[in-house]
Parts: structure tokens; sequence; C-alpha cells
């Protein structure tokens, strides 16, 4: 359903921005 797909997304994006967040805190300690 396109409840499912919107969710999956969202589920997607938010594992992304944690990935990054990490990212720019690893850069931020060098």
């Amino acid at each position: 359903t396109k409840a499912e797909k919107k969710d999956m997304i969202e589920e997607i994006q938010a594992e992304v921005d944690h990935r990054w967040e990490k990212l720019l805190v690893k850069c931020g300690e060098k």
C-alpha cells in the first residue's frame, strides 16, 4: 500500500540521517 511505502521511505530517511550525524560527529572530532 501507499502507506507502507511511505513508512519504509521514512525509515530509510531516518537511517540515512542517523549515519550522516555519526559521520559529521567523527569529522568534528578530528
